[in-house]
């Protein structure tokens, strides 16, 4: 063999090995880093749940400042000082809360006394329904008993529920505290949310980037403050337009109807889909042979649709809106992390999300699947 032919030979064979261990290297190394991707995620989730009680406020304190921004701007927009505009926000927020709770504590109240005589009331309709199950039922146990060769019975457990009032006061120390918190903290970060800005722009090093920085930081306060402003305001539409209609068609507590549509509209999909069916139940007990039964929820629906597919679009703009996919498993996600607080902040969350992520050119792809 010709020893030139034997060198390329050789030359060619190492070169085969490099190129093999270089794709076993770079395929260890993706490896690695889907690895730790993954760990990251675990142990973020694990924070999470873990920080429930630090965050929860935090986030709840961080939207209400959002919320209350375009107010505390109008005061000292007419020389009131900023300290005292934050304390006049936050008191008129707590009076217009506590006076809130107040008009609905009598129907509440008066809900709650009755809500024995309502459960019995839908029993007793639902019993055509549910005959051929408990039938179906009492067959199965029949059919257990012969199979066990008629053996002892099997003893019965009661457990004593805690009363509602126990909860109540049990629960009750330590969601005044969070109030507390959120009620203080939403105060500093009006007072003192300037100073972050800037801090932001000590901090970045060029020029161009202490510009974008603030220009950034100032586009999502404004686009995060009229996001929670426009959806509270339609929310309250939302309530009054069933509030309106359940005093019209004579439904009991239709203050309590308008609350609840007011406050379960912040909850997607299951909180408005919940009112109404509540609603359609109580209309069929005070209209039991009327078709009038149906126009209440019927109502509810088309106001629910309006205000969702027509109004918010129109009022948010198109680009603020969000993807009913990324709604749902952002609510599903947070719920089954923090339960009804999770539930309430998953749609603000995802709107901090897809607002921030549209303000960063390495980040639009995201902002685009997070939209409609």
């Amino acid at each position: 063999m010709h020893p030139k032919s034997s060198r390329e030979d050789l030359n060619t064979g190492n070169g085969g090995n490099g190129k093999n261990i270089a794709d076993t290297s770079g395929r260890k190394t993706r490896i690695a880093s889907v690895a730790l991707s993954g760990l990251f995620l675990l142990a973020l989730f694990y924070t999470l749940y873990l920080a429930a009680d630090f965050l929860q406020p935090v986030l709840f304190a961080l939207f209400l400042s959002l919320l209350l921004a375009p107010v505390i701007r109008l005061l000292c927009f007419v020389r009131i000082p900023l300290f005292l505009s934050a304390a006049i926000g936050i008191g008129a927020s707590l009076v217009l809360i506590l006076g809130f709770a107040s008009i609905i504590s009598a129907p509440l109240t008066g809900f709650v006394h009755d809500f024995p005589t309502y459960v019995q009331a839908v029993q007793t309709r639902a019993t055509a329904l549910t005959a051929p199950l408990q039938r179906l039922a009492s067959i199965s146990q029949q059919v257990d008993r012969l199979m066990q060769g008629g053996g002892p019975a099997q003893a019965t457990v009661s457990l004593r529920q805690q009363g509602v009032v126990q909860v109540i006061f049990s629960e009750t120390p330590g969601f005044l505290a969070k109030v507390v918190i959120v009620i203080v903290l939403s105060y500093f970060l009006l007072v003192y949310g300037e100073t972050f800005y800037r801090k932001i722009v000590y901090v970045a090093p060029r020029f161009e980037d202490k510009r974008r920085a603030v220009e950034i930081a100032h586009r999502l306060q404004w686009a995060i403050s009229r996001y929670l402003t426009s959806v509270t305001l339609l929310n309250l539409g939302l309530g009054l337009v069933v509030g309106v209609t359940a005093q019209l068609f004579g439904l009991p507590n239709s203050i309590l109807w308008g609350a609840a549509a007011f406050v379960l509209n912040y909850i997607p999909f299951l909180g408005a889909g919940s009112c109404m069916i509540a609603m359609l139940i109580a209309c069929l007990l005070n209209h039991p042979t009327s078709w009038i039964s149906f126009l209440p929820p019927v109502i509810y629906l088309a106001a629910s649709a309006l205000e969702s597919n027509l109004i918010t679009p129109h009022v948010i703009g198109r680009w603020m809106t969000l993807n009913p996919v990324a709604i749902l498993l952002s609510f599903l996600f947070w719920g089954w992390l923090w339960g009804i607080p999770g539930m309430l902040l998953a749609v603000p969350i995802l709107a901090v999300a897809k607002i921030f992520c549209s303000t960063l050119p390495s980040l639009s792809s995201v902002a685009e699947f997070l939209g409609e």
